[in-house]
């Protein structure tokens, strides 16, 4: 490993600490705010969501969770990739 390297991974882990995505259901009735790695940090619901189901309110936050991540991971990753050249 380079000394160069070893810049880019403290960058790398200063961008991951960094990196957010936020992920909000069609109807608007849940969002949520992810971390790459699955760090839930916010999850928010509007009277919409309370008028769901138990199973559907569950579904719809797993779902936003999982979408709110891959983005924070594509975000991340493409950072990394312009880090690179």
């Amino acid at each position: 490993m380079t000394e160069d390297s070893t810049f880019d991974l403290d960058e790398v882990r200063r961008l991951a600490e960094e990196t957010e995505a936020t992920a909000t259901s069609d109807d608007h009735s849940v969002s949520a705010t992810v971390k790459p790695g699955f760090k839930v940090r916010e999850v928010n619901y509007s009277q919409r969501a309370f008028r769901l189901g138990s199973e559907e309110l569950s579904e719809l936050t797993l779902t936003m969770i999982k979408q709110a991540n891959k983005q924070s991971e594509n975000e991340l990753s493409e950072h990394v990739r312009r880090m690179r050249g």
